[in-house]
């Protein structure tokens, strides 16, 4: 699943969190449909990940064509 989009795109952007943390551990995530945003225009989907009914907080600011390097050369693929 970390190979595989849309989970590789959802964790990558988690920068503070990383997925080997979470090994063995269930994670419930959750998907809402969203229209419009301060930030975004239009329609998207934002998901939720919950540990322990808790989210897992955190926002990268790499860039969309830096971070999936770094994270295969961490994860595989």
């Amino acid at each position: 699943m970390l190979t595989r989009t849309p989970d590789m795109v959802e964790w990558g952007l988690m920068e503070d969190v990383g997925p080997a943390d979470y090994f063995g551990k269930t994670i419930e995530v959750e998907r809402f449909k969203a229209i419009g945003s301060l930030a975004i225009q239009g329609e998207f989907i934002a998901s939720v990940f919950l540990t322990d009914g808790k989210p897992l907080q955190s926002i990268s600011d790499k860039s969309f064509e830096a971070w999936p390097r770094d994270w295969l050369d961490r994860y595989g693929g």
